[in-house]
Order: structure tokens, then C-alpha cells, then sequence
């Protein structure tokens, strides 16, 4: 809808309690609006398209996936994230790098097919929180870079991944 002038209800870093200041939305024609974040972090938030809207479409939920560019920062890490049962790289990890007090997005990334993620950083501290469905992470942890590294993390399966491969052997009557 053309011609609204919204603003946002609610903003936060995905997975924290963490608020940002809420940007300006411009309209850039057609029903189509715009917002500049900076720093450019995954958000999850409100909108709020204003009263000429009904209520039931005024406030509109959003999930703003960002992606970063992970080329800045002196120090080359390589997190390598392990099975703790099997000691095998798990694929597929979601890696979100914040600073020291949690409150800025410093960079984000998935793990490879080996289990690694590269990623270039400033020398300093920081906290990782790492996830992937099926697995526990003793998160968030402490991250400190001073140069080239690589640092591993290990995840273990959570449920009872054994009764997977069980077979049930059910007795016949004679």
C-alpha cells in the first residue's frame, strides 16, 4: 500500500534481549519502503504502518536477515565446531560473533560441510553464541583474538540419538 508513513514498533538482535535505535523507513515507490541499519545485524521487530491502516494490518511482525561482510579485521579465525561423542565436524552451525557487553552484532556465519567457519576479525574480545537444531552448545562463550587462529567449539546431540539405529526384536508365539 502506497502512501503510509511507518515506523517501527519494536527492534531487536535476533536471539538477545538487546533493543537498537529504530531507523527512518522511506517510501520508494510503488508500496515498496526502505530502512538503513547500522550496524547491519539480524532483526527481529514491529512495524507499525500507522493509523490509516485497520487494525488487524497496522502492526506487521518482521524478520530482517542481513548479510554481513566478513572481509574486515586484521586477525583470520577459523571456528571449527566437533561432535563431542563422535569428534566429527558438524555442518549447518549458526555462529553469531557479538561484542564483549552483547550489544552489536560483530559478524555471523553458518559452518561448511567441514565444520569450519572463516571469518576475519579485529584483535579483541568477544562472545559467540552458536546453535543448530539437535545439538547443545555450553554457549555463549568468550572469544578472544589477538591474531590468526582457529578455535573449536563442541556440540553434543541432544535426545536419544541411539534408539535412531535400534532395532525392536518382538517375539513370535510358538
Amino acid at each position: 500500500m502506497s502512501g503510509l508513513t511507518p515506523t517501527f514498533q519494536s527492534l531487536q538482535i535476533v536471539e538477545t534481549t538487546v533493543s537498537v535505535a529504530f531507523p527512518a523507513i522511506s517510501e520508494i515507490g510503488n508500496g515498496w519502503y526502505r530502512f538503513t541499519l547500522t550496524p547491519a545485524v539480524p532483526l527481529v521487530g514491529v512495524i507499525d504502518g500507522g493509523i490509516a491502516l485497520p487494525g488487524a494490518e497496522r502492526y506487521q511482525p518482521v524478520s530482517i536477515q542481513v548479510l554481513l561482510d566478513v572481509s574486515s579485521g586484521s586477525a583470520q579465525i577459523t571456528l571449527v565446531l566437533n561432535d563431542t561423542i563422535n569428534f566429527v565436524p558438524i555442518p549447518d552451525v549458526e555462529i553469531v560473533v557479538l561484542n564483549e557487553d552483547e550489544s552489536l552484532l560483530v559478524n555471523s556465519g553458518v559452518s561448511n560441510s567441514m565444520g569450519q567457519l572463516l571469518m576475519q576479525l579485529t584483535p579483541g574480545q568477544y562472545v559467540i553464541r552458536i546453535r543448530k537444531d539437535g545439538y547443545n552448545f555450553s554457549t555463549p562463550q568468550t572469544l578472544v583474538v589477538v591474531g590468526n587462529a582457529t578455535v573449536t567449539y563442541n556440540g553434543t546431540q541432544v535426545g536419544d540419538v541411539a534408539a535412531d539405529y535400534r532395532s525392536i526384536v518382538v517375539p513370535r508365539d510358538p
